[in-house]
C-alpha cells in the first residue's frame, strides 16, 4: 500500500508531463467499474439490490451491502471522475497567471473535447433507436434495462440534446448525462479556481463548497413546487449540476493542497486508513441499505 502510494505521489508532483499516468490509471479502473455495474443492473436481482434494499439471497446481498460493492459502484466511479475532472483541470491554472489565461481559448478546448464526442454518440444513438425501436423487450431482465429505446425521438428532444440538456436522455443513452454536467462545471472551474488561489483554505471552503451546496439544497426543495414543467426541469437541471459540482470542487482542492496531503500520508499508517475509511465511505450507502433490511 505505502509502495503504490509512493509511486502515484511522485507522479502528482511531476506536475511538468502532459499527463499523470497514475490518474489515467485511476480513470481506467473508475471506466471498467462503471462497466461492470452497468452489466449488473441488467439483471433484475442485481437491480433491485442495487437500487433498493432487496436481496433475493445471501451471495447478492453480500455483493450487494458489504464493502465488496465497490466493484460494482458505478455512480461513486462517476463520482471519482469528477474529482479527477477537477484535480487535473485546476493543475494548469495555479501555474498560471491571469493574463497568461484565455477563458475563450479554454472553452474552445473543453468545447471540443466535450460537446464533439457527445454529439457524435447521441447521434449514432439516434439513429440505432430510431432503427431499432420495435425490439422485443426482454421481460427476465431488469426495469433499467428495458426503460431504454421506448418511444420514439421526439423534435423537443433532439433540440434538448443540441444544447446539452439533460432531457430524455434515458430514451437514447442514459450514460451521457455526465457529459452535460461536466461540460457546464468545467466552464466554471477557472473562477472556482481563481477563488481557491487567492484565498486561505477555510474561506475558500465557505466561498465555493459552502455556496454550491447551498445553491444546490435551495434549488432542490424548490424545483418541486414549481407548477411550469420547462421551469421545473431547468432548475432540477441546475440543482444536479451544483451537486455534481461539489466533486470538481473537491479535486480543485486536492490539487491546491496536494503537497500537503502527500507529507500528511507519508506516515504509512496513515496510509492504510485513509485507504479504510475511503473504502467505508464510497460503500456507505449499500452497507447501511445492508443494515436496514437485515433488521
Amino acid at each position: 500500500m505505502i509502495k503504490l502510494f509512493d509511486i502515484i505521489g511522485k507522479g502528482l508532483i511531476k506536475l511538468s508531463a502532459k499527463r499523470i499516468e497514475s490518474l489515467d490509471s485511476l480513470r481506467g479502473i473508475s471506466a471498467i467499474i462503471v462497466v461492470i455495474f452497468h452489466c449488473m443492473i441488467t439483471f433484475t436481482e442485481l437491480d433491485v439490490a442495487n437500487y433498493g434494499n432487496h436481496f433475493p439471497n445471501s451471495f447478492i446481498k453480500v455483493i450487494s451491502a458489504t464493502p465488496l460493492h465497490i466493484f460494482w459502484a458505478g455512480k461513486q466511479a462517476v463520482f471519482l471522475f469528477f474529482v479527477l475532472s477537477g484535480f487535473v483541470l485546476t493543475l494548469p491554472f495555479l501555474k498560471t497567471s491571469r493574463t497568461e489565461f484565455s477563458y475563450k481559448s479554454y472553452a474552445l478546448k473543453r468545447f471540443l473535447r466535450i460537446y464533439i464526442p457527445y454529439i457524435l454518440i447521441m447521434a449514432i444513438s439516434s439513429i440505432l433507436v430510431t432503427l431499432c425501436l420495435n425490439y422485443r423487450v426482454n421481460i427476465s431482465l431488469s426495469d433499467t434495462y428495458n426503460n431504454r429505446w421506448i418511444h420514439p425521438i421526439h423534435l423537443t428532444s433532439i433540440f434538448a440534446y443540441l444544447i446539452m440538456f439533460d432531457y430524455d436522455l434515458s430514451n437514447v443513452n442514459g450514460v451521457m448525462w455526465s457529459l452535460v454536467h461536466e461540460m457546464r462545471i468545467s466552464l466554471l472551474i477557472p473562477f472556482i479556481t481563481l477563488f481557491i488561489k487567492r484565498n486561505k483554505l477555510l474561506k475558500s471552503l465557505l466561498g465555493t463548497l459552502g455556496i454550491t451546496t447551498f445553491l444546490w439544497i435551495s434549488l432542490k426543495i424548490i424545483f418541486p413546487h414549481v407548477n411550469n414543467d420547462l421551469i421545473r426541469l431547468i432548475l432540477e437541471s441546475i440543482s444536479n449540476t451544483f451537486y455534481y459540482a461539489i466533486f470538481f470542487i473537491f479535486g480543485s482542492f486536492l490539487a491546491k493542497y496536494q503537497y500537503d496531503i502527500i507529507n500528511f500520508l507519508k506516515n504509512g499508517s496513515r496510509v492504510y486508513l485513509v485507504a479504510i475509511l475511503s473504502l467505508l465511505l464510497i460503500t456507505n450507502e449499500f452497507i447501511i441499505k445492508g443494515l436496514i433490511a437485515y433488521t
